[in-house]
């Protein structure tokens, strides 16, 4: 789906956007690349296996969007990553994403392919639109905090006892 929404997105918006991918490995690494050569994005989408948290940080760095359409994630500590380092995102409705994004960013069903097109163009399409996700997107991550985690799991834990 990420393929297909990007392969469109770039065709709409007729510039030299790239594709990053990390973390892609295992069996599903050769699916990939033959859906990559079978679209014609070999020039245009690059994959990393696992990247240490420098390149991470690089990787963030340099990225205009942020897009993950997971249909499952305990936490998203990615999407968290991507919003502290000022990259717009662009996440899935689902889980504990919506949560972390809050109003930073723009939530779509995972399984609405025609969503995610009109979304990534939309917002690689407008500098406006990714400078202010990019300042909510920054806010947004300093909420979460590891303090304000553990006064929230202490006071979690007084609630059950005081039950």
């Amino acid at each position: 789906m990420v393929l297909e929404a990007f392969a469109y997105a770039r065709s709409k918006l007729m510039q030299d956007w790239k594709l990053v991918l990390v973390g892609v490995k295992g069996e599903f690494k050769p699916r990939l690349m033959r859906e990559i050569k079978s679209r014609g994005l070999e020039n245009d989408v690059i994959c990393y296996g696992v990247v240490d948290e420098e390149m991470l940080l690089r990787v963030y760095q340099g990225a205009s969007l942020y897009v993950d359409p997971t249909l499952y994630e305990g936490f998203g500590l990615q999407i968290l990553e991507a919003m502290k380092c000022g990259v717009p995102v662009i996440a899935s409705n689902t889980t504990s994403v919506p949560e972390i994004v809050g109003n930073a960013g723009i939530l779509i069903d995972p399984r609405d392919t025609d969503g995610w097109k009109r979304e990534m163009v939309r917002v690689l399409s407008s500098y406006s639109l990714r400078r202010k996700m990019r300042e909510n997107g920054i806010k947004r991550a300093s909420e979460f905090t590891w303090e304000k985690t553990a006064k929230q799991i202490l006071n979690g834990w007084h609630e059950l006892l005081k039950a």
